[in-house]
C-alpha cells in the first residue's frame, strides 16, 4: 500500500506508538538498571490517550486537553522546501513549561512529564500534522493534537 492510499488515522497512529515505545524504552532503562546480565528487567506497559481530536488551530489560539494547553504564537517564516514550523507556548495546570518552542509539520513534541516513582510516568505531548503559512495571523493554520502517554511498571519477578 502506498502512502497516497493510507487514511490519515494509519499514518498518525504507528508515529504515536513509536513515540510512546520510545518513551517506554527510557521509562524502563532509568526505572530498573539491572546489576547482572541475565538479571530480567521490569515489565512495562505504555497506554496512549487522545486527549484532543486533530484540530486546525490559527495564530492566537488555545488548544486545551487535560491539564495541558497550547498557544499556536506564529509559524515561522518558510523555508527553502516553503516548509514552516509552528511557534508555541505550552502549559501545564495553567504554569507555562515551554516558551516560544518549535514544531515542525507532521511530528511529536514532548511538552510535560510527570514522574511518580519508578513504577508510573505520564507524559504529556502535541503532535502536529500540515501547518499551512499566511499573510495575516488568521490565514496561519497548524493542524494540532494533544496526547497522554502513561507508562506503568512492575518490578523484576
Amino acid at each position: 500500500m502506498n502512502m497516497m492510499n493510507m487514511n490519515r488515522a494509519q499514518l498518525i497512529i504507528p508515529g504515536i506508538a513509536v513515540m510512546a515505545m520510545l518513551l517506554l524504552s527510557q521509562v524502563a532503562a532509568a526505572a530498573f538498571l539491572p546489576q547482572q546480565v541475565g538479571i530480567p528487567g521490569p515489565v512495562c506497559k505504555a497506554h496512549l490517550i487522545m486527549l484532543t481530536p486533530m484540530t486546525n488551530v490559527t495564530v492566537g489560539q488555545m488548544l486545551s486537553g487535560g491539564p495541558v494547553s497550547v498557544r499556536l504564537e506564529d509559524l515561522t517564516y518558510p523555508n527553502a522546501n516553503n516548509v514552516s514550523d509552528g511557534i508555541f507556548n505550552a502549559y501545564y495546570g495553567g504554569t507555562e513549561v515551554a516558551s516560544n518552542a518549535t514544531i515542525a509539520p507532521y511530528s511529536f513534541k514532548n511538552l510535560y512529564t510527570v514522574k511518580q516513582g519508578q513504577m508510573f510516568t505520564t507524559s504529556y505531548g502535541v503532535k502536529t500534522n500540515n501547518i499551512i503559512p499566511g499573510l495575516y495571523a488568521y490565514n496561519r493554520i497548524a493542524q494540532m493534537q494533544l496526547y497522554e502517554v502513561i507508562v506503568v511498571c512492575r518490578p523484576p519477578p
